[in-house]
This record gives structure tokens, C-alpha cells and sequence, in this order.
């Protein structure tokens, strides 16, 4: 079974393009066609890609390089997509690494078990200055809810990246009959995983298959040390979110903008400035009591105490799952003080 490999590639530095590559032709599976797409790279990037060209086909791989102007990661997909030959389908990023098992594992996975339509692995996270020690390991959450996966996503308890997936290449036929994702500048994660959940059955492997690089200057950690940047940032994902979301034939939308909301509003917690933090209380306070109701004044209580227990409880709601005894047990006590005041 041919394994497609769609990688989009922007001004790509030479070591973590060569390392990524590297672990693609060290790939234990043998049958694997890399699609490298070039989205309008102003440095030397086309001719690298196309001098690892000749190194694919010595290991009898299909090869194709792509170039186009900028336009996104998801443009560049798209491109990919109208391409690919493959029975299964995935998308590394250019700058991190495989394990040598990546695809076969995958590829196993989805042979023997054809009421899946896609599958998950396991990551790992690790910084640019040290890729052999882990930072994180990219999983599945404590209580993850596998019927209720676009929640997941979207509250981000899910990490909404598409590097560490592989789908069924006739699966996304049907369900992106016009191969052509949203193109936003910033993002390509929702109009993949939100279409995948809504239509398809995901599977999960609990193994490390892919080591994700974080690196100092990328785009996203550039944005989310500027609260600025950062809203410009969250401002296009929820234009992915929206546009995406607008095209699933999905009932009771407005569900769904408000489960937006609260993973605009957690993010905002983790990564934006206190301002931002503040700014957001209006909105979760709106949700809270349209969900919850007993809701107390949250503008007050952000003053002294930490919202994340709200969220909490909005997120347990959303998920239909028991809040744990000690976070119910201080949101009660929070409650109780200020319907006393």
C-alpha cells in the first residue's frame, strides 16, 4: 500500500530539512511517495528539495517537487492533495523527524482495522538545541471523550496539529471531493481535523512515531509572546474555525461557536498577556451562566482568584464528564462566597 507523504516547505533551514528527510528514507516501510511542495521560498530551498530528488528514487521512492508562490501551508497542501497517489495519506512538517517505524506502524494500524478512517500516533516535543531530550509527549488526555473529538479539538485538550496523522487517501476523496483546503496565511489545522472528526472514526497508537521540534523563531511562538501578535494569531484560527465549521453540515451551531469561544478563551489564559486574560471575562461569564447558570460575578473574582476553574467546569459540561472532587469542591466554595457578599 502506497504511503503519500505531503510535506509543504517555506524557506526551510538546510540541517532540519536534511533531518527530516533523512528520516523519511530511513523509513522502514518500503512503499512511499513524497510530494514536497515549495511555497514560494526566497532562499535556496527548490534546489535543495530537488537535489533529495535523485536520493528518494535510489530507495525506489516515488518523488515529486512542487513550487508555487507564498501562500500558506494550507495552499501548499492543497497542492499535495491534487496530487497524491497514495491508499494512505500524511502530512510531516518539513523541520521534524520520523521514527523509523512511523509509517509502518501506521500503516498497520490502519490494515488491520478498517472501521477507521484515519489514525493519531503519540509525539514527542523537544527544543531546537537539544532533539533527543523530551520536553512533552503529545498524546491523548486524562477522560478523552472519543465521541465528542471536534470538542476535543477545539477546547484544545487535543493538540489540533495534522504531523502526527495518516488517513485513508479514498476517505479524503469523499469528504474533500474539490481537494482544496481554506487558505488561510497562518493556518492549516482546523480544515483538516475538524472535516476528519465531523465524517470520520479515529484511531489513536499510543507510540512515539514523531519527534516535533519547537523552534525559537516560529511562527507560532513568535505571536504568543506579543499579546498584539498573538490576537492577529487567534484572529485567523478562528477564521479557519469559522469557515470550516460553516461547511460541515452541523446542527446546533451555536454550540459549537460557544465551545470555540472557551478554546479562544484557554489559550488566551496559557499564552496572552493579562489584559487579554481580563477582556475575556465578559465573554466567559456569558457562557458560563448559559450553561451552568448558578454563575457568579466572574469580572469580581478574576481580582483574586484564577478563572481556569471555570473554564474547567465549562469544559467538563461540554464533555459530559465529572469534574474531580477537589477543582468541584473550590469552584463551590467560590460560588458560595460571593452569593454571600
Amino acid at each position: 500500500m502506497l504511503v503519500s507523504m505531503i510535506i509543504p516547505c517555506y524557506n526551510v533551514p538546510k540541517t532540519p530539512l536534511n533531518r527530516m528527510l533523512s528520516s523519511i528514507l530511513a523509513q522502514s516501510y518500503e512503499n512511499i511517495e513524497v510530494i514536497m511542495v515549495n511555497d514560494g521560498s526566497t532562499d535556496d530551498t527548490l534546489d535543495r528539495l530537488n537535489a533529495w530528488v535523485y536520493r528518494f528514487r535510489a530507495r525506489n521512492y516515488t518523488c515529486k517537487v512542487f513550487t508555487k508562490t507564498n501562500g500558506g501551508a494550507a495552499s501548499a497542501i492543497n497542492v499535495g492533495l491534487k496530487n497524491f497517489s497514495g491508499t494512505y495519506v500524511c502530512f510531516p512538517d518539513a523541520d521534524d523527524i520520523l521514527s523509523e517505524r512511523y509509517a509502518a506502524t501506521m500503516v498497520s494500524f490502519l490494515e488491520n482495522n478498517k472501521n477507521f478512517d484515519w489514525v493519531r500516533c503519540s509525539a514527542e516535543v523537544v527544543d531546537e538545541e537539544n532533539v533527543t531530550k523530551q520536553l512533552r509527549k503529545v498524546s491523548l488526555p486524562e477522560n478523552f471523550q472519543k465521541d465528542k473529538l471536534i470538542e476535543e479539538y477545539m477546547l484544545f485538550r487535543v493538540d489540533p496539529v495534522v504531523w502526527l496523522l495518516m488517513a485513508r487517501g479514498e476517505f479524503l476523496k469523499k469528504h474533500f471531493p474539490l481537494m482544496n483546503l481554506y487558505e488561510s496565511p497562518a493556518a492549516q489545522e482546523w480544515q483538516l481535523v475538524l472535516p476528519l472528526s465531523f465524517y470520520g472514526i479515529c484511531g489513536h497508537i499510543d507510540d512515539v512515531l514523531y519527534t516535533h521540534i519547537n523552534y525559537k523563531n516560529s511562527h507560532f511562538h513568535t505571536h504568543s509572546k506579543n499579546s498584539d501578535r498573538f490576537m492577529r494569531y487567534m484572529d485567523l484560527y478562528h477564521e479557519s474555525q469559522t469557515h470550516t465549521l460553516d461547511i460541515l453540515p452541523i446542527d446546533n451551531r451555536t454550540y459549537y461557536d460557544d465551545i470555540r469561544e472557551l478554546g479562544f478563551i484557554n489559550m488566551t489564559r496559557l499564552f496572552g498577556s493579562d489584559r487579554l486574560f481580563h477582556e475575556c471575562a465578559g465573554k466567559l461569564h456569558s457562557i458560563h451562566k448559559k450553561y451552568i447558570g448558578n454563575t457568579p460575578p466572574i469580572e469580581s473574582i478574576l481580582k483574586e482568584s484564577p478563572f481556569f476553574l471555570f473554564v474547567k467546569e465549562l469544559e467538563c459540561k461540554f464533555l459530559n464528564i465529572k469534574l474531580n472532587t477537589h477543582t468541584e469542591l473550590m469552584i463551590n466554595r467560590l460560588k458560595s462566597h460571593y452569593q454571600t457578599k
